[in-house]
């Protein structure tokens, strides 16, 4: 039994692994293979962990040991401490080595040594992703040129709107008579959309004058439906100075420089102020407003001038023969009839196609008109009708 409790003991002796000096550092001696269970070798291995001394952490810094470095104190976790629970071991940093690069200091790096804004910054970071090269901030070539082109164009332009302005200043100043003191122009008794001014010199023949007015209608171009305002300017000679002087004439002025048949009766009935144009239509047609100051005795001087209005009138006004053949080969006088025209009673004369070719009718008791024909004195009364004079 000795003998066998002796064995039993040797055999146990020998199973047991040898104890490990506990601050010998060193590699740890190869052991025994042993079928034993589990349970043993797991409280081997943390008997042997917890009893092993832990490296410390060195400064990256060159140069002397910090306080921490010179302890050789090994620094260990307690068994019962949790690996949850266990202190945060500090880790000490040099303040000059970053331990990682960022994208923020790569920009905050830019920013300090470029001298550029942030937004610069982000914009070149873009484009090097993208593979592009930085935009430059200066024009190129191409789009230099075509700034430059544009600028030409534009000063084209304006200069050529300068030149218009300045031709047509002249026109009309040369149109108005040319040298002399400037026309003073009465407010149109209807509404116009061109204002021709009519020059006729002192003493000039009524022949002369209605050449001027027939010249005026025939190189009057306007769009259809439009009317041009003549405005007959008189020239004279001032006796003292010997100077020109130009004035807009009056109603029986223009009369007086026609020489006409009428009345001394009817000029008198006549305002100062008239109104002379000419009308578009299939073709170019006179029209005469003027407002009467005594509704009788004008309408008894009209009826006194039928016989000789249009010739006293043409060339300015269509000529009408005065004598026409009827379609039975009869002749008869050219001469003036009642018709209707919008609700109005007119005098009309018809030519040898009983196509009238000239009236006139006193729409108020205060304004007679004198036109070709009858679409001309419908567009009169609408418009006498838009400036509420009829």
């Amino acid at each position: 039994m000795d003998e066998k409790e002796e064995q039993q003991k040797t055999n146990q002796a020998a199973n047991e692994p040898a104890p490990i000096p506990e601050k010998t550092p060193g590699p740890i001696p190869p052991q025994p293979t042993t079928h034993q269970s589990e349970a043993p070798l797991r409280n081997d291995i943390a008997k042997i962990l917890s009893e092993t001394k832990m490296p410390e952490r060195r400064d990256l810094k060159g140069g002397a040991d910090t306080p921490a470095q010179k302890s050789n104190e090994p620094t260990s976790i307690p068994r019962d401490t949790p690996a949850e629970k266990a202190p945060k071991i500090p880790i000490p940093q040099s303040p000059d080595i970053p331990s990682v690069r960022t994208f923020k200091d790569d920009v905050s790096k830019l920013v300090r040594g470029s001298k550029i804004s942030l937004v610069r910054a982000a914009t070149l970071e873009q484009e090097k992703r993208r593979g592009q090269e930085p935009a430059s901030p200066t024009f190129s070539g191409p789009s230099r040129k075509r700034i430059l082109t544009a600028l030409a164009v534009v000063l084209v332009l304006v200069t050529v709107g300068a030149l218009a302005l300045f031709v047509v200043s002249v026109v009309q100043s040369q149109r108005s008579g040319g040298g002399g003191a400037a026309v003073t122009q009465s407010p149109a008794l209807i509404f116009t959309e061109q204002t021709l001014p009519l020059t006729i010199q002192a003493g000039a023949r009524a022949r002369d004058v209605l050449s001027l007015l027939k010249q005026a209608r025939e190189t009057s171009s306007l769009t259809l439906g439009a009317i041009t305002r003549i405005i007959p300017v008189g020239i004279s000679t001032n006796p003292d100075t010997a100077e020109l002087m130009q004035s807009t004439m009056t109603t029986q002025e223009f009369f007086a420089s026609l020489q006409t048949h009428a009345t001394e009766s009817l000029s008198r009935t006549f305002s100062p102020e008239f109104f002379l144009g000419i009308h578009t239509i299939e073709q170019n047609v006179p029209v005469f407003v003027v407002p009467i100051i005594s509704y009788e005795r004008a309408f008894a001087g009209m009826l006194a001038w039928e016989k000789d209005m249009n010739a006293d009138l043409s060339p300015f006004f269509t000529p009408v023969p005065y004598e026409r053949q009827g379609a039975d080969g009869s002749i008869t006088l050219s001469q003036f009839e009642d018709a209707v025209i919008r609700n109005f009673d007119v005098r009309v004369l018809r030519d040898a196609q009983d196509t009238i070719t000239m009236l006139y009718a006193f729409p108020t008791r205060d304004i007679l008109i004198i036109a070709e024909s009858p679409h001309s004195f419908v567009e009169v009364l609408s418009r006498l009708r838009a400036e509420r004079r009829l």
